[in-house]
């Protein structure tokens, strides 16, 4: 039963983690797109203020707050990408110890 509860819970830090992943995937993608769209409205606004502006959408990547977001989405992936490491790791290296010790008795 205890083998039967310990599967089931690393099944689903597996799943939280390729699930964490993917979301943070999928949030960065739309976040790169978003960049072409927040130039374009920067553009319109400083336009008739009379201030510069870039025109490369790419450049608004390293400007606050596009900085901390991506910051943040990319500790988003990260993180789930180790806790699918860790899941893989738990469930394996126990199991090749609990193999060495059935073996030497």
């Amino acid at each position: 039963m205890a083998d039967y509860v310990r599967a089931n819970l690393l099944r689903r830090f597996f799943t939280m983690g390729w699930v964490t992943s993917l979301v943070g995937t999928l949030a960065l993608i739309v976040e790169w797109i978003s960049l072409y769209f927040i130039r374009n409205s920067t553009v319109e606004v400083n336009a008739g203020r009379g201030l510069g502006f870039w025109s490369d959408p790419w450049r608004y990547a390293h400007e606050p707050p596009m900085r901390f977001v991506f910051s943040v989405t990319y500790f988003i992936i990260f993180a789930g990408i180790a806790l699918i490491i860790a899941t893989i790791l738990t469930g394996i290296l126990p199991a090749r110890f609990r193999r060495r010790k059935e073996t030497k008795q």
